[in-house]
């Protein structure tokens, strides 16, 4: 079941870190390698303002370190997400790691 409207996920991504190959989305029109864990993700449909919240998860990283996926906030854009990938332990880049899961919930 698909649930849309206000308050729900406008967009979300799945994809190989390592080679940026999208396996599957939702509104994503490309993804941007900006560096080492790195990533631009670009929505097909921009949102109406950058107060989108961005979340996620991956599977492992460099080092078998616990990793977090995090946005600055300051270059959000309301047509790109910065998404990174960092180290829980020292807040450094993660590394590439092949699983990354990105949602994105705001005004559309």
């Amino acid at each position: 079941m698909a649930y849309y409207g206000k308050n729900a996920v406008q967009a979300w991504v799945e994809f190989n870190g390592s080679t940026d190959a999208i396996r599957e989305s939702h509104n994503i029109s490309s993804i941007s390698d900006q560096g080492t864990s790195d990533y631009d993700i670009n929505f097909t449909t921009n949102f109406a303002d950058a107060n989108y919240v961005v979340f996620g998860s991956t599977v492992g990283g460099d080092g078998g370190y616990h990793s977090y996926i995090c946005s600055d906030g300051s270059d959000k854009s309301v047509g790109t997400a910065p998404v990174r990938l960092r180290h829980a332990e020292n807040h450094a880049n993660a590394g590439e790691t092949d699983h990354l899961g990105i949602a994105f919930v705001g005004n559309q």
